[in-house]
């Protein structure tokens, strides 16, 4: 019976041997499988990124945009804003050129309503 176990002993080393390295397969096939998973995951996370950013850099192009536009606003009201200081600045005057001829103007009439009241 000795004799018989040790005839098995080198065909159970075969087997031993035969699972270890079909395990060893299976786990490094189970293992590139993880790794093309991961590898999709992370171009889908890529595409994802690369999909953000443009709609961001196109967001702040519109931003540069709209900001430019302001700066041209903005001048062209400081421009406005001037000629309405100027615009105001001469209505003042006006105001008062023909306040002052009203006055004028009451005092003459005063003076002939006087002189003809005296007249009389």
């Amino acid at each position: 019976m000795y004799n018989n176990n040790q005839s098995y002993q080198p065909l159970l080393q075969e087997d031993n041997a035969y699972e270890y390295e079909e395990n060893i397969i299976v786990e490094r096939n189970r293992e590139v499988k993880q790794l093309v998973d991961d590898m999709s995951q992370l171009q889908d996370a890529m595409n994802e990124i690369r999909q953000i950013v443009q709609e961001d850099g196109e967001k702040l192009q519109q931003a540069n945009t709209n900001a430019e536009d302001a700066d041209i606003q903005v001048e062209d009201a400081v421009i406005e804003l001037e000629q309405a200081y100027v615009y105001k600045s001469r209505s003042r005057k006006k105001m008062l050129i023909l306040g002052c001829l009203c006055i004028v103007l009451l005092v003459i009439i005063m003076v002939v309503v006087l002189k003809v009241v005296h007249v009389y």
